[in-house]
């Protein structure tokens, strides 16, 4: 990195670390997300490790301002459009604009997941329930990231209270009612998964995990992205 930049990037963090509260609001911006809301603001992205405040917090919850991660780049943005209705962030890239958005409710997503990532959430909807209850940091994760109205990243990430042993066989049964090619891996017996196959058709690519985190409580991790094309 730059030492100008990086001096930059070091001064930003620290100052929105020492700051309590945010100087002014944020900045409105002209457009639409992809789910045609025009609540768009530009907020101030904040790095490094935050104290957890509640006048932080409560900036969090409002939207006012976003955390970026523990350490800034040289192409870390300072500032992120955001839907503040909806929680869709713009990134800017290299092949063009790119909105992305995380919840831990499926059905928040006009523009729908996998539809075999949604039978997996389905079939396993009461023990990710029952995870949640038991522990609030036990929510079920979504990603998605569009294109030009296109999803080419998706991600899932459910805890089940329930072995992986007894969760696998209904991962494979579910992905096997898709036109999805499933490869196996063969995993290091150091591996922390309890199993993990590449998943693929003509345009996509992924993976599943299935991970013992601890007695009865297993993870499910599932990606599929678009494959890159000349000109996509």
């Amino acid at each position: 990195m730059r030492p100008a930049r990086r001096f930059w990037m070091s001064a930003l963090t620290l100052a929105l670390l020492a700051a309590p509260v945010l100087a002014a609001p944020p900045e409105p911006v002209k457009g639409r997300c992809p789910y045609g809301h025009e609540d768009l603001v530009s907020v101030p992205v904040l790095y490094g490790y935050p104290d957890f405040n509640p006048e932080l917090e409560k900036a969090l919850d409002q939207k006012e301002i976003i955390l970026g991660g523990c350490t800034p780049d040289e192409n870390s943005p300072g500032h992120v459009t955001l839907c503040r209705r909806c929680g869709f962030r713009l990134h800017h890239t290299e092949k063009g604009d790119l909105w992305s958005r995380d919840s831990d409710d499926l059905k928040s997503f006009e523009i729908p997941l996998a539809s075999f990532i949604a039978e997996v959430v389905r079939v396993f909807d009461k023990e990710i329930g029952k995870a949640k209850r038991a522990d609030s940091e036990d929510a079920p994760s979504f990603e998605q990231s569009l294109r030009r109205g296109v999803s080419v990243k998706e991600y899932a990430g459910i805890i089940v209270g329930d072995s992986a042993r007894r969760v696998l066989p209904q991962v494979e049964r579910i992905l096997a009612g898709y036109p999805i090619r499933v490869t196996p891996r063969k995993l290091d017996p150091t591996a922390a998964s309890f199993f993990e196959a590449d998943l693929g058709d003509a345009d996509h690519e992924g993976r599943v995990a299935v991970t013992d985190s601890a007695e009865d409580r297993t993870v499910v991790s599932i990606t599929w992205n678009r494959k890159a094309r000349p000109g996509r």
